[in-house]
C-alpha cells in the first residue's frame, strides 16, 4: 500500500534533519557490518535502507503484509516462497532491517553463487523437506508457466526432469547435490534477482 503523505514528510524530515546536522543515516560500523553481511556496496546498502524505512513508515519492522504488496513481489508467482526465504513463517510475522538485508542478499548480492543456490532450490521445496519431489516441481512449474501448459503437461515436464536430473533412478527426488549438478552449471544466478 501506498505510504500516507503525513508519513513519508515525517520521514523525509528525519533524513533531512540528518543531513543538514552533518549525520549519516547508517554509522561507519554499522555500514561495515551490513556490507560483510549482504555484500551489497554502501550505495547499495542506502538505498535498501531508504527503502526498508518508506515500506515500514519509519517503523523497526516490516510486516509480511506490507512485504506482500511491495512492488517486485506483489505479482511474483513464487511470493510465498519468498517469504519463506526472507525467513518469514507461522511464528516470524515481521523483519528488521537486517533480516530484510540478508533476505534480500540471497537474491540480488554480486558473488554469492552458493547462496543463490541454496535459495533457488529453497524456492521450490515447497513441503520443505529438504527435497524437491515431484508434488515440489508440479506446483514449481504450474506456477511459473501460469496457464500456458496444461495439467498433464506439467506433470510429463516433472517426471521428465526427476527421470533426467535425479542421481538414483529409482529415487524419486531431487537432493540438494543432483539439483546443484544441474542447476549450477547454468547462469541461473542472473535470472534469481527480485527488483525491489
Amino acid at each position: 500500500p501506498p505510504v500516507p503523505l503525513k508519513s513519508m514528510s515525517a520521514i523525509m524530515s528525519s533524513i533531512f534533519g540528518l543531513f543538514f546536522r552533518g549525520e549519516p543515516l547508517i554509522s561507519e560500523e554499522k555500514m561495515e557490518e551490513y556490507r560483510m553481511l549482504s555484500g551489497f556496496k554502501p550505495k547499495d546498502i542506502l538505498r535498501i535502507y531508504l527503502s526498508f524505512r518508506k515500506y515500514t513508515e519509519g517503523s523497526e519492522f516490516l510486516s509480511r503484509e506490507v512485504f506482500l504488496n511491495i512492488e517486485g513481489i506483489k505479482c511474483n508467482p513464487l511470493k510465498d516462497r519468498i517469504c519463506v526465504c526472507f525467513g518469514f513463517d507461522e511464528e516470524i510475522g515481521k523483519l528488521d532491517f537486517v533480516g530484510y538485508l540478508r533476505g534480500l542478499a540471497q537474491f540480488n548480492s554480486p558473488g554469492k553463487r552458493d547462496l543463490k543456490l541454496k535459495t533457488a532450490f529453497k524456492l521450490q521445496d515447497f513441503d520443505d523437506d529438504g527435497q524437491i519431489n515431484k508434488d515440489d516441481l508440479i506446483k514449481y512449474i504450474g506456477r511459473i508457466s501460469g496457464e500456458s501448459l496444461s495439467s498433464e503437461e506439467i506433470e510429463t515436464v516433472a517426471s521428465n526432469v526427476l527421470s533426467e536430473s535425479s542421481s538414483d533412478p529409482k529415487q524419486e527426488f531431487l537432493s540438494f547435490a543432483d539439483f546443484q549438478r544441474v542447476v549450477a552449471p547454468s547462469d541461473f544466478q542472473s535470472k534469481l534477482l527480485l527488483p525491489i
